[in-house]
């Protein structure tokens, strides 16, 4: 059953509908997905579906674009601000942290820091100038992080067709 006045399906069933004044009543054998149909001419015709918008199809991968570059700002980053390189924390409470005692005006500092990637973590203690050094080092790394998000959007912002933002991959 069709509505006469928008031509699209209201009603239908494997049973006898009665007339409905403002419905069209048309019999078919065909399965059909019911919002992929219309009544066109007295005649069932599938309704063609939306022209490919590539901005809206783009758009979870920016989100996803955003949750990478957050991540990889909070895996941690690399400073040498205790004289030695090391990967510290950088979980957004551990941004904050370091920024907030780097205003401060503390002697020293304890940060969790680790020599490696696969190794553990150990407790290092800065002094303020150390502090400075890495608050610097994490604004820089975050900055980076950024600039690579910059560039997958702008890289992602360019493509206009399907087939390439199906390709599209978020790396570094």
């Amino acid at each position: 059953m069709f509505s006469n006045e928008t031509n699209l399906c209201a009603a239908c069933g494997d049973f006898k509908i009665q007339p409905i004044e403002g419905y069209t009543i048309v019999q078919s054998d065909t399965i059909y997905n019911l919002q992929d149909i219309k009544l066109a001419n007295g005649e069932i015709t599938e309704i063609p579906p939306p022209p490919f918008n590539a901005d809206t199809y783009k758009e979870p991968l920016y989100t996803q674009i955003d949750s990478f570059v957050s991540q990889k700002i909070q895996s941690g980053f690399k400073s040498s601000a205790s004289g030695t390189e090391l990967i510290y924390d950088s979980l957004v409470l551990d941004q904050q942290n370091i920024m907030i005692m780097a205003k401060s005006d503390v002697e020293s500092f304890e940060v969790r820091a680790r020599a490696s990637a696969d190794s553990e973590k150990q407790i290092v203690t800065l002094t303020h100038d150390q502090l400075q050094v890495l608050l610097t080092d994490l604004s820089n790394w975050i900055s980076e992080c950024k600039k690579i998000g910059w560039n997958l959007q702008s890289e992602l912002a360019s493509l206009t067709t399907k087939e390439k933002i199906d390709n599209f991959k978020i790396s570094n």
